[in-house]
């Protein structure tokens, strides 16, 4: 039997046997890296023949045990703020300052992406741009949010000032600087032509690892936290520290793609065209413009971005109740388990389904042509059912209230609703980051992905903190008191949510909206690979004949 890849897989070179089929010009002579390319700037760079487990792993560990350090600390940050964990030694909020203060915190930290992915593309570079946003922003600020967890050790009272500038500022900084590009450096280190097969392979394990860490921080912090709120906190900057060690440790193997200044400075200066009331197609050589067709479409893709995230947004909203209004609630109901190990169950949720769904439902998807919108569309009802749950319940606990200050609902009842929002993930938050990708200019990838993240990160929780404040008579002031809870009318709020995620159904269902997504992404692709056009036609004929 021939040793020969077939060349309909030419986008899967993995194995030394398959070498033979490679043109000259994609082989280099490092026997650890064989593979190599040549950018359009004159950049040669090469690659392993199995760079998940050459350079990749070093990145998908370092994500791991930062996500074990993020949901780590946000699965517990709001029982921490209210004073559950210490009643002598807290923030002191309420319920409704305590909800915007997460979600203040979470909108910041995915607003951090969108500047990180312009310095990363046109400055410093990926690997750099990890670096400094994890040992000048995020590593002292989980630092200082452990300090202000023990008692008198920055003052005799509680240094409100010191945790808001490392729960506010340092940390969620730090989490966007490096998020919107950890993702992008593992997909950089696959040879943009030999292997482009692999990358969608990359993306379901980094995000599975993504749940992977954030069910071991869910577990362990809120476990530790119920003994010593102060160790808990303790953890996350030993992990990321050791996370960091780990990258650095991992440097010489990675794919360091060159940052394109010019492509950052040309993009800005043609996004600025309509300010002198000329329009972006103006900028194209073919209308007397001097930036490239091609590059000027480019950055018209780039801006396709954010309509298509918007487009999980009813999702999103969902998803942030699962932080907030959730845990409200399970701090009203009878404990088996905590209100922030209970977060668990979402992790757990897209770990299972995340397998179903590669195993089962996405050949069935792609069997049926099932467009980008109605999946969205499947995802969002998923949340919409999360919701649903969450109400039942609400009206569960005032309807089984007997008045004696004590909880009588389960709060295992609260299982389906995490389970809901795990299984919408999939088809919105971890399909977002496929698009985006696809979407993307080559040059700006590390800017689409703060977009990105930007959208569905931050902008919904811009969204939840104006839906908070304005329902907030509407909610309990002491988040751990039973009585106040049974009293409140959160069910409101959450009819509000239902209504929003409804809508994000039915507009995700209309046949235009389907229809131009999947033009954009059709001419993105289309764009993205006519460069490499030649290189593909290159090696696909090569590969015919050594057949």
């Amino acid at each position: 039997m021939s040793d020969r890849i077939d060349p309909r897989r030419s986008g899967s070179i993995g194995t030394e046997a398959q070498l033979a089929s490679v043109p000259d010009k994609f082989l280099s002579n490092d026997p650890k890296r064989p593979l190599q390319y040549m950018d359009d700037d004159g950049s040669v760079y090469t690659y392993s023949l199995r760079p998940l487990f050459y350079s990749v792993v070093f990145i998908l560990l370092i994500e791991l045990l930062e996500r074990f350090s993020y949901y780590g600390l946000t699965n517990t940050q709001l029982e921490y703020l209210v004073g559950h964990y210490n009643p002598e030694w807290n923030a002191g909020l309420t319920s409704v300052q305590a909800s915007s203060f997460v979600g203040a915190s979470s909108a910041l930290a995915y607003t951090a992406p969108f500047i990180g992915g312009i310095i990363a593309d046109g400055l410093f570079g990926d690997y750099v741009n990890i670096l400094l946003g994890t040992s000048l922003l995020y590593l002292p600020g989980l630092i200082l949010i452990a300090l202000c967890s023990y008692p008198y050790v920055l003052g005799n009272e509680f240094n409100m000032a010191a945790l808001q500038a490392g729960m506010l500022v340092l940390w969620p900084l730090g989490a966007g600087f490096i998020k919107s590009v950890v993702n992008v450096l593992g997909a950089k280190q696959f040879h943009p032509v030999l292997q482009s097969e692999m990358v969608e392979s990359y993306y379901i394990s980094f995000y599975m690892v993504i749940n992977i860490g954030a069910l071991l921080g869910g577990i362990i912090l809120p476990v530790v936290a119920g003994k010593s709120v102060a160790a808990a906190y303790t953890i996350p900057s030993v992990a990321l520290f050791v996370g960091l060690i780990v990258f650095v440790l991992g440097s010489k193997r990675y794919v360091k793609a060159k940052p394109r200044k010019d492509a950052l400075c040309k993009t800005l200066k043609a996004l600025a065209s309509p300010l002198t009331c000329k329009s972006l197609d103006s900028q194209k050589e073919s209308n007397g413009g001097p930036f490239n067709d091609n590059f000027v479409d480019g950055i018209k893709n780039l801006l396709f971005v954010f309509p298509c995230t918007c487009l999980i947004l009813p999702f999103c909203i969902a998803y942030n109740q699962m932080t907030t209004v959730f845990m409200i609630q399970g701090n009203a109901m009878k404990q088996r388990i905590g209100p922030s190990l209970m977060q668990n169950f979402d992790s757990l949720s897209v770990i299972v389904n995340g397998l179903i769904y590669q195993r089962y439902i996405h050949p069935f998807f792609s069997r049926i042509s099932l467009k980008t919108t109605h999946k969205i569309a499947i995802g969002t009802f998923c949340g919409l059912l999360a919701l649903l749950t969450a109400v039942i319940i609400d009206y569960k606990i005032h309807s089984h209230y007997n008045g004696d200050g004590q909880p009588t609902v389960n709060i295992l009842w609260q299982i389906p609703a995490f389970f809901f929002v795990g299984a919408g993930e999939i088809l919105t938050i971890a399909l977002a980051y496929d698009v985006t990708f696809l979407i993307a200019p080559k040059e700006q990838k590390g800017l689409a992905s703060g977009i990105n993240l930007f959208v569905w990160g931050a902008v919904s929780n811009f969204i939840c903190i104006g839906i908070y404040n304005s329902c907030k008579s509407w909610f309990p002031s002491d988040a751990t008191s039973v009585e106040q809870y049974a009293s409140s009318q959160v069910y409101n709020y959450l009819w509000i949510l239902i209504g929003i995620a409804g809508f994000g159904v039915l507009f995700n269902l209309l046949p235009p909206v389907a229809n131009w997504v999947e033009g954009v992404i059709h001419r993105s692709i289309k764009l993205n690979t006519s460069t490499e056009a030649q290189s593909k036609g290159d090696l696909t004929e090569s590969l015919l004949l050594n057949a």
